[in-house]
């Protein structure tokens, strides 16, 4: 009987699962079928090795005890685990325009090396491109938002709730919440972020999949964030630091 010994990466987007027994292993991405809280996801797997699978799952959305099943062409594996990561979705959806040096370019067209327009230290290149599948929940960083009608805004734009938009200042409201699921305020330059999953704006009550992307952008410190513009709003860039520990596995560019 194989002895899974699970490690979660993150939350939302990629967990390993590791075993001992050198006999029980899968022989194809195509024989399995993985369940978690029994409810089977759509997901991706990668073979790392005879001992080790990796899977995406768009059903781990919070924190909290999981029941995963596996079943193979060797059996049924099943094992609890709990998901105590914080959650970290931050991705712009397929369509987004980004400013680059020299106009707006949908973020699916960009591509390493590019260069991209920061709010406060001019031109930066793009370091690595993240993209992904995504099922849309209704569970706070996961829930895809509609961001409409600030100045200078260009169109509507739609980001996953774990991603900020920067803002001058914030309400106590959005204080009292942005610290439920941080430490302490965060800030870009001399903006503060803001959570789109703590805004008002409105929020995709659906489950439909979506191609989500995200950029880093090359400096000397990983735990760099810069302030990027998104169909006209001021946005963040993921760091690094984030990116590697996270994404590293995903569909680069």
């Amino acid at each position: 009987m194989a002895t899974f010994i699970p490690t979660i990466i993150s939350v939302d987007t990629w967990f390993n699962l590791e075993w001992t027994d050198t006999s029980a292993y899968f022989l194809s991405e195509y024989n399995y079928k993985l369940y978690i809280n029994n409810i089977q996801s759509n997901s991706t797997m990668s073979i790392i090795s005879t001992q080790k699978l990796q899977f995406s799952s768009v059903l781990i959305t919070d924190k909290g005890l999981y029941t995963i099943k596996v079943i193979g062409s060797n059996g049924t594996f099943t094992y609890n685990t709990t998901a105590s990561s914080q959650i970290n979705v931050n991705c712009f959806l397929k369509g987004t325009e980004i400013l680059t040096s020299t106009s707006y370019v949908a973020i699916e067209n960009l591509k390493i090396g590019d260069e991209i327009q920061t709010y406060k230290n001019g031109i930066k290149k793009i370091k690595y491109i993240s993209k992904r599948k995504f099922k849309n929940s209704n569970t706070l960083y996961s829930q895809i938002c509609k961001i409409t009608n600030l100045p200078n805004q260009t169109k509507d734009l739609f980001i996953t709730g774990g991603h900020a938009i920067l803002v001058d200042e914030l309400s106590m409201y959005e204080k009292e919440k942005t610290l439920k699921y941080w430490n302490e305020l965060q800030m870009i330059d001399d903006k503060y972020l803001l959570l789109a999953c703590i805004s008002d704006y409105e929020k995709l009550n659906d489950n439909n999949i979506y191609e989500l992307y995200h950029l880093i952008l090359e400096n000397d410190d990983i735990n760099k964030q810069y302030g990027i513009y998104a169909n006209g709003v001021l946005t963040e860039s993921m760091n690094e630091k984030c990116y590697t520990s996270m994404f590293i596995n995903l569909q680069v560019k």
